[in-house]
């Protein structure tokens, strides 16, 4: 008998896919729990309207109080860095004289109410205490109604004169 010899040609080999397909079928649930998926809405937002030139006019304004070395007190308002009106408070018994500070505040606060800040401009030999019930005091703490949001330092900056 013949002996017949079976010889591999290598150009009828088929690659086996089942390996790969195993790994896709594998990887799929894992990539669909790994997605987000985000629902997509519509805010509607409004816009303000534009400013008319009477509320430009009034971001113009601003209040300054200056505390003088003798504890007298100077409160100003401005209308693009000129005066509209001042008012001294002198001292009491060498303090700030904070219950005329107030009613003076008031009554700027009363005038001007559009205005929500007020720069403040200590001595330099203020203590911290008075400093802090002048800030109190131009807050509105204790009142019924708040005097002014934000009470500011207008001389940080400045060199040391």
């Amino acid at each position: 008998m013949r002996k017949v010899r079976l010889t591999k040609n290598p150009d009828s080999e088929d690659l086996d896919l089942a390996p790969m397909l195993a790994m896709i079928v594998s990887l799929i649930p894992i990539l669909l729990m790994s997605f987000s998926f985000y629902k997509t809405s519509v805010n509607e937002v409004k816009l303000p309207a534009a400013q008319s030139s009477q509320s430009k006019d009034k971001k113009s304004y601003q209040v300054l109080l200056k505390v003088k070395n003798n504890r007298s007190v100077q409160l100003e308002v401005k209308r693009n860095k000129k005066r509209v009106m001042r008012r001294m408070i002198g001292a009491r018994q060498g303090k700030v004289n904070l219950e005329k500070l107030r009613e003076v505040a008031m009554m700027v606060n009363h005038k001007f109410p559009w205005v929500q800040s007020i720069q403040l401009l200590p001595a330099k030999d203020l203590s911290y205490k008075e400093l802090t019930h002048i800030i109190d005091e131009m807050k509105g703490s204790g009142a019924k109604k708040e005097l002014y949001k934000s009470v500011y330092f207008a001389n940080l900056l400045q060199e040391g004169k």
